[in-house]
């Protein structure tokens, strides 16, 4: 995101008037470089979120009315004041000098991830052959059986305090085990956390230590972000931008059922399963869709078909992706999809088994296979490639 000048008071430090004439245009923010050897301490961000009831939170308050005291009200203009005073003055700009003990590489911001590495995951398998965590593991991880149809699209029904703060420990080890793999699939990750001093941050995490203590290991390391990943997006994805709400056709839905195995379990090879269509789309606007850099007027088979991007399960065919996903999908369409999706897979739960069963018979699964669109499958993914290049 960013922020004019000119159009953020809070800011208004930053602007050089001097530079504005008739001419010239609009002021410009200025900010001091400096290396890290010549920075003080108040150059440098230290800001702690969590108990700062004395900082930014305190410009909030119950809203008094009769029956509305769970409502908050914040002084939105005081806490971008305060933040600009925490976050921005006197802050500097640390030049790097390569080669010497001053050089500093970049980072990635938590939710910037994939923004910066997109293919991160990819990168991270092809550094350390990963396998998945055991069921019965992930279900004592998380606290919920791991089977996907005893989902709810926005439950977060877990005995992990906070994924998120987990989430954030999980990016940071992901970056540096891609920029210093250092140990074999078996290492335990406890293990590799300790050995590296630069992670000593995050082993001070004692939520991130605990979840550790599983005995978990760098071959795991994949399916442990995935699995908080996922405990994170279900209450997340349904605050993306508007513009990747668009409402589907009636004749989108035909294409979606044409292709879409609704049985529970999955029972047809030959049609995308429900639940991992559903969490492809999850990954996607977890990962891609929260900064709003995407443009939606694009197909979304673009991304999502992307191998190399890893959204689908490893238990779904590329090849079947590849054909069946439909092409008139637009990424504008992205959570409006995976909302059907999910709310029909949750009334298919909640149907008597006899109804379940009754809902899709073999002749109409037959009627689908024939009616499904065909597509010349080396010729879509090439396309698709290419146009994944050109953006």
């Amino acid at each position: 995101m960013t922020i004019t000048p000119g159009t953020c008071r809070s800011l208004g430090f930053l602007e050089d008037s001097d530079s504005f004439t008739e001419t010239a245009g609009s002021p410009q923010y200025y900010i001091q470089s400096l290396t890290l050897e010549q920075s003080r301490e108040d150059n440098l961000i230290s800001y702690q979120w969590e108990g700062d009831y004395d900082g930014i939170l305190q410009f909030s308050e119950r809203n008094l009315g009769l029956g509305r005291g769970q409502e908050i009200i914040y002084d939105l203009q005081k806490i971008e004041h305060e933040l600009a005073r925490y976050l921005v003055f006197e802050k500097v700009h640390i030049e790097m000098i390569e080669n010497t003990t001053l050089f500093v590489e970049p980072f990635s911001y938590h939710i910037e991830l994939f923004q910066s590495s997109m293919r991160i995951i990819g990168d991270i398998r092809n550094l350390i052959p990963q396998e998945p965590i055991s069921p019965e593991k992930a279900a004592a991880i998380v606290g919920i059986p791991t089977n996907s149809f005893n989902f709810s699209s926005d439950r977060m029904d877990t005995s992990i305090d906070n994924p998120s703060d987990i989430l954030k420990s999980l990016e940071i080890l992901l970056c540096f085990v891609k920029r210093s793999p250092g140990g074999s699939d078996e290492f335990l990750i406890k293990d590799y956390v300790a050995s590296w001093a630069s992670l000593s941050e995050i082993s001070e995490n004692a939520k991130f230590n605990n979840l550790l203590n599983a005995d978990l290991k760098l071959k795991h390391l994949v399916g442990l972000y995935e699995l908080i990943e996922e405990q994170v997006a279900n209450t997340t994805v349904k605050y993306v931008s508007e513009k990747y709400k668009a409402p589907i056709t009636n004749d989108l839905v035909d294409s979606l059922n044409k292709v879409i195995d609704w049985t529970i379990p999955p029972s047809q090879q030959e049609l995308l399963p429900a639940d991992a269509f559903a969490l492809a789309l999850k990954r996607f606007m977890y990962r891609c869709l929260q900064e709003e850099t995407i443009n939606e007027n694009i197909p979304l088979c673009i991304y999502v078909c992307d191998e190399s991007l890893y959204f689908w399960p490893s238990s779904v065919s590329q090849e079947l992706i590849d054909i069946l996903l439909p092409d008139e999908i637009m990424v504008s369409h992205t959570f409006t999809v995976y909302e059907f999706i999910t709310k029909q897979i949750e009334n298919l739960i909640l149907q008597p088994p006899q109804e379940s069963q009754q809902r899709q018979q073999p002749q109409e699964s037959q009627q689908r296979r024939q009616e499904r669109p065909r597509h010349a499958h080396s010729t879509k993914k090439k396309t698709r490639k290419n146009r994944f290049d050109d953006i």
